[in-house]
């Protein structure tokens, strides 16, 4: 069985086909009642959740089939919310005699490969790291089991990250908090069994290949027309990258001169407070510790690898990374007194 540790939920409920093939939706809390005819499919509300709430999720996509024939009788609905526990999709879809597969995906438009009855996958490029993709499967269903439940898993990780300093007579100004090195495009092998809550994520992130590591970059954090000063209280990006592919870090290292490996990387400048001299970066800073695509900063690199519980990140669980920026950056491997560091909680999302 396809299990998931994670909790929205959408419910498929038996109501009745009107007149002309149409529905009718009630803005109350409660689904409106059956009216007399042959019976169809229809929807109500995804339970609450924190990344995607009952209040924000706005539609979901659908496609069912008959067993064991796999007789497609829905193929890529649009279900979408239209009123406050309403929800709607066209064409209205009858009750087959017989069982029912489910398969359902957030947010709609994915690239979705529905091969019955080998496989079905879906392609998934990260884009700028804001899309939260889920995905819920229902086997074996009947008209006659009553509410039919869809568990949605995530499939990706999340990240946050908070940035503080303990300097008080040093000004730190950040322009770029990013991930580097971490998978871009991949594809997710849906699996033909139930999707069902409380298990571990390691089903799901199994679930992924994933095509290409090296070379990107997702920005937490970048202020293109000034920057971040940055003090002893924490500093929490929002609004940037979040949602990740479940991936195993590389290794953090050297080579032609720049840095590459699976990393935090965080672009700052140091300056006396009471002078307003740049302290940092200098001319004598190490090329490695230069951001060089942004001239006139310095960057510290931070290893996932080495910081991330089981070098890698799952799908449902959140990380959350603490950065603290205590002095110069030194290279990959260099040790200071006042190195700075970063520290990493996990979660369910």
């Amino acid at each position: 069985m396809y299990t998931a540790r994670h909790d929205i939920t959408a419910i498929l409920i038996f109501a009745m086909v009107l007149p002309l093939g149409s529905t009718s939706c009630s803005d109350k809390d409660e689904p409106a009642p059956p009216v007399k005819g042959e019976r169809f499919i229809a929807f109500t509300n995804p339970e609450t959740r924190e990344a995607v709430t009952t209040q924000s999720i706005r539609e979901f996509e659908v496609w069912a089939f008959t067993d064991p024939y796999n007789k497609k009788i829905m193929s890529g609905i649009d279900v979408r919310r239209t009123g406050l526990n309403s929800w709607s999709y066209s064409p209205v879809t009858q009750w087959p005699d017989g069982e029912v597969d489910f398969y359902a995906v957030s947010p709609v438009g994915m690239n979705v490969d529905i091969n019955l009855p080998y496989s079905h996958s879906l392609q998934f490029p990260a884009g700028d790291g804001t899309t939260d993709l889920l995905v819920s499967v229902k086997m074996n269903a009947r008209q006659s089991d009553g509410h039919i439940r869809l568990n949605f898993c995530h499939t990706l990780a999340r990240v946050t990250t908070e940035i503080s300093t303990p300097l008080t007579d040093t000004e730190v100004r950040v322009k770029r908090i990013s991930v580097v090195d971490v998978g871009t495009d991949g594809r997710y092998n849906i699996p033909l069994s139930t999707t069902v809550k409380d298990d571990p994520s390691d089903e799901v992130t199994a679930a992924w290949e994933i095509w290409n590591m090296s070379g990107s970059r997702f920005n937490l954090f970048f202020d293109e027309s000034s920057h971040l000063t940055v003090s002893s209280e924490p500093y929490w990006p929002e609004g940037k990258a979040e949602f990740f592919l479940p991936v195993r870090f590389n290794p953090l290292g050297t080579d032609g001169g720049y840095v590459n490996g699976s990393a935090i990387e965080v672009a700052y400048q140091l300056y006396d407070k009471a002078t307003g001299t740049q302290l940092w970066p200098k001319g004598t800073t190490h090329p490695f510790m230069l951001a060089k695509d942004l001239p006139g900063w310095g960057a510290v690199y931070f290893s996932l690898l080495d910081k991330t519980p089981d070098g890698r990140w799952y799908a449902g669980r959140e990380y959350h990374y603490k950065i603290s920026i205590n002095g110069e950056a030194t290279p990959p491997g260099a040790r200071s007194i006042d190195e700075n560091f970063v520290t990493v909680t996990t979660s369910t999302y």
